[in-house]
């Protein structure tokens, strides 16, 4: 016996603007988990990086401090002149 396929066929009295706002509806309210999960992990994964960032900056200070290397720089060139007079 031979398979017979299927065929389906639809009829929407509606206008085509308004049937596809009806799928449109569908699909957002179907999908709507979806989204708010990926917002979720774009959200967590946004405020990770602002937290690596705000790390490195606090690191970049910490390290980089001009005041400190001016106060060694005077007391190295002092120390020379002390041990080239001497």
């Amino acid at each position: 016996m031979k398979n017979q396929k299927l065929t389906y066929r639809f009829h929407d009295p509606n206008p085509p603007g308004v049937a596809v706002a009806y799928l449109l509806k569908v699909l957002m309210e179907v999908n709507a988990p979806k989204v708010e999960q990926a917002i979720r992990e774009a959200m967590s994964a946004g405020e990770a990086e602002e937290k690596i960032e705000q790390e490195s900056q606090e690191q970049d200070e910490a390290v980089y401090e001009p005041e400190e290397f001016e106060e060694e720089e005077e007391s190295l060139s002092q120390g020379w002149e002390m041990s080239m007079t001497t």
